[in-house]
């Protein structure tokens, strides 16, 4: 269910420097390129504020100075695996823990949904609790602006993750009011490491561009090979998953001219549009083929 965290070390430390201030703010939004980890980063921040920090490692040491039973190295955000709360999660029974993501067969997070998640909120709780949005781009309108109204109206107690791929395609007035998170692609070697932990295939680290999460899961395949195609100057399948989000990955990743930008903004408002209007996926794919054959 969980992932290992690897990288993004400098937004580690400052988020466990602000947890550590006890003034950590209600909204933190975590943005940057898709596929870097940011969920994966959002999961263990969420873990860390409901479980508390991980236990202070033993300083008991054997005749010879060694320590005992000593526990491997663990991050910043390392969390209390101690926690009855922990197993709770493990379980998916957490009352405390909460993902808003797109429902199976959907692709985007409706309104009905976000009502859904406050009308939980309400109730009391001795604990925090965390919601995590993934991501802001597959809110549909009324859902991100009944979102905002949490927002502009925080509880105590309540954490909101956010998570978007491209900070200026959203919502100014939800931007501002969350402590915005800037993360980077990985490293080579962090890409290597973590397709390499979920199995994939390490001879994509190059394709990945710093990005390993968008060459990982079922359509990892197909994914892979229209980044390579968009790489060379090829046209992709218009029937690959996802086609409008690995044209906006390309764009993101070789951003060179005022165009390439231009090119990107008008993808995540069709996306955007597609969503709200439930316009037919043939449809979406050949307009967003446009747009991007548009560029010059």
């Amino acid at each position: 269910m969980f992932t290992s965290l690897i990288g993004h070390h400098s937004a580690q430390a400052q988020l466990a420097k602000l947890l550590e201030s006890g003034r950590f703010p209600h909204a933190i939004l975590l943005h940057g390129p898709q596929g870097i980890g940011k969920r994966v980063l959002a999961e263990n921040l969420a873990l860390r504020l409901i479980c508390g920090p991980a236990e202070a490692a033993s300083t008991e040491v054997d005749m010879f100075g060694a320590p005992v039973n000593a526990a491997p190295e663990q991050g910043p955000l390392a969390f209390n695996q101690s926690s009855p709360v922990w197993a709770q999660i493990q379980a998916e029974s957490c009352p405390d823990y909460y993902v808003l993501q797109p429902d199976d067969g959907k692709k985007s997070i409706g309104i009905k949904q976000v009502q859904t998640l406050l009308e939980n909120l309400l109730r009391t709780a001795d604990t925090a609790r965390t919601v995590t949005v993934d991501s802001l781009e597959d809110l549909t309108t009324e859902a991100a602006n009944t979102l905002l109204k949490t927002l502009e109206e925080p509880r105590p107690g309540i954490f909101f993750i956010l998570i978007a791929h491209q900070l200026s395609a959203t919502l100014p007035t939800i931007r501002s009011r969350c402590r915005l998170m800037p993360l980077l692609p990985l490293s080579t070697e962090e890409t290597r490491e973590v397709l390499k932990e979920q199995g994939a295939d390490v001879s994509l680290t190059t394709v990945a561009s710093g990005c390993p999460g968008t060459v990982i899961g079922n359509a990892a395949k197909a994914r892979a090979e229209a980044l390579i195609a968009l790489q060379s100057g090829q046209k992709p399948s218009l029937a690959t998953p996802n086609y409008i989000s690995i044209l906006m990955q390309h764009l993101a990743q070789h951003q060179t001219s005022l165009p390439h930008a231009e090119a990107y903004f008008k993808l995540a408002a069709l996306q955007r549009d597609a969503a709200d209007k439930n316009i037919t996926p043939a449809l979406v794919n050949e307009t967003a083929q446009t747009i991007y054959e548009n560029i010059k």
